[in-house]
């Protein structure tokens, strides 16, 4: 796994900024964590969660939540009628 001390001294290298004449460890650190913050939205880690659902159809959701992407019911179960 890369570390976030490895990624800044990588981007220094491919920047040919070794020495950081140009631009400052701090403004490249940044950069990274503007990148991963933004590769996060595009590429969201996706949760399966299994919610009882006896009484109520209000839930808490996580923070950070962004969508639902489906929802099912157990095997062998319909959808209540309303």
């Amino acid at each position: 796994m890369t570390t976030h001390q490895f990624l800044i001294k990588s981007c220094e290298c491919h920047l040919g900024d070794d020495d950081n004449a140009t631009w400052s460890t701090s403004d490249i650190e940044q950069w990274c964590r503007d990148f991963i913050s933004d590769c996060s939205l595009h590429f969201p880690r996706v949760l399966d969660q299994t919610i009882n659902c006896s009484d109520t159809h209000d839930y808490d959701l996580q923070p950070g939540f962004l969508d639902v992407i489906s929802v099912e019911y157990p095997d062998g179960s319909d959808p209540p009628g309303s």
